[in-house]
């Protein structure tokens, strides 16, 4: 299968729970882009792809879809940004902070997706400018961490486990949560390995646990309030 950052998180709980019914199962896993796994998929090179749904073109529908998992979209900051009184960050933060806040780090999905995230940026941040973008949300968050600059990302991305593997804050944010599918040519929908190993990753996306967010912060409130 393919394999993105939230499969990392679900796939080791999945595959215990699989190999209950299925002990000598062996697995071929592929990290690569969601077009690259689309590509795979109709090349017959591969069975199973997870992927963000937003990722993916909504002509897609010759493989059979299962939702897996949704989480919410958050805007990382270096730990110890406080934004819970912030109204106007040009006149309620300090400088430095300022000026990372308004250093944003942008995931490349090459899709729609895209085009909405530079949208919020603007509607929320309007002074931003963008700092990086990156393929993996992990390099995002490490960038973060290391006080370069904010990030819009998935709350899953990052949990390693039961715990956090990045020291960043999670602010949440009013954008749709991210949803997480599977798509399979649809004749092997019906295979007990393929349906068993699908109902054992979704299995392990209801047992996933959050991170700690803090509220949404007042500026994007307000955002919110004048978009609609």
């Amino acid at each position: 299968g393919a394999l993105n950052s939230v499969a990392r998180y679900l796939l080791p709980r999945g595959l215990e729970l699989v190999r209950r019914d299925f002990p000598d199962l062996q697995v071929d896993i592929h990290e690569v882009a969601p077009a690259e796994a689309i590509d795979l998929l109709y090349g017959r090179r591969l069975t199973v792809a997870m992927v963000a749904a937003e990722s993916i073109a909504r002509s897609v529908v010759s493989f059979h879809q299962t939702d897996i998992v949704s989480d919410p979209y958050v805007l990382a900051v270096p730990a110890g940004m406080d934004l819970g009184k912030v109204r106007d960050p040009e006149r309620d933060l300090p400088a430095a902070q300022r000026a990372v806040l308004n250093s944003t780090i942008h995931f490349s999905f090459g899709t729609q997706h895209t085009l909405l995230m530079e949208q919020w940026y603007g509607r929320v941040l309007p002074h931003y400018r963008v700092l990086a973008q990156t393929r993996t949300y992990e390099m995002a968050l490490s960038l973060v961490e290391a006080g370069a600059g904010v990030a819009v990302v998935p709350a899953l991305a990052v949990r390693l486990g039961h715990e956090n593997s990045f020291r960043v804050d999670l602010y949440r944010v009013d954008l749709p949560d991210r949803r997480i599918v599977s798509l399979m040519p649809s004749q092997y929908a019906r295979i007990d390995i393929y349906a068993k190993f699908i109902e054992a990753l979704r299995a392990s996306g209801r047992e996933a646990k959050l991170p700690a967010m803090q509220p949404m912060p007042p500026f994007v409130q307000m955002a919110q309030v004048e978009a609609t």
